[in-house]
């Protein structure tokens, strides 16, 4: 079963091939590197081809973990103190406290094999990043994805368009005062144990 977004009989890791036969097709690319990969892959309708094809995940993705870390061992640190056992009283769960729809649909993006576990620190880990990430990219104030991954993505871009702002002109103190108590402190919280 397809679960990584990228259309119907496309894996992530698995074999270029399909029934028009393309499987002659990566033969040549890969005798002419990444760039003729990507371009049979494009033809084939995958967008952001070559710049996931030693990652084998999205392009938002690729963004080292080294990157992130001191983003996500902040953010580990005030979800949970580091209990990967953690749930709270609205339902997130493990070491970084994701609610389990939001987990399940990154697990399912990133095409992970093993069963989706909230308290498999490192699963949890590779899913935070994913979610972080992309909340990075979606927002130009890293102040604000880190308030959207308390809040939640939804609830985030209300306050903004409440302002008549979008995800890339708003500013943290543009919406603060819009966000619960819980959610303005969540951000300079996680912004302090970066340091």
């Amino acid at each position: 079963s397809n679960q990584n977004g990228l259309g119907k009989g496309y894996e992530i890791g698995a074999p270029i091939a399909n029934s028009q036969g393309v499987a002659g097709e990566q033969q040549a690319a890969k005798t002419s590197g990444i760039s003729s990969i990507a371009k049979v892959l494009s033809g084939l309708g995958i967008q952001d081809a070559e710049a996931s094809i030693n990652t084998n995940v999205p392009k938002n993705m690729t963004k080292s973990t080294s990157e992130l870390e001191p983003l996500l061992k902040a953010v580990r640190s005030v979800e949970s103190a580091g209990n990967r056992l953690a749930v709270s009283n609205k339902g997130a769960k493990g070491a970084y406290q994701l609610m389990d729809a939001t987990g399940r649909e990154y697990h399912r993006r990133l095409g992970l094999t093993e069963k989706y576990d909230p308290f498999n620190e490192k699963q949890a880990k590779t899913l935070a990043e994913a979610f972080l990430s992309d909340l990075k990219a979606r927002y130009s104030d890293d102040r604000i994805a880190i308030a959207a991954y308390n809040l939640g993505e939804t609830r985030m871009n209300n306050a903004i368009k409440m302002r008549g702002l979008t995800a890339k002109t708003a500013r943290w103190e543009d919406i603060y005062q819009l966000l619960p108590n819980e959610t303005r402190e969540y951000a300079p919280k996680v912004v302090s144990r970066m340091a």
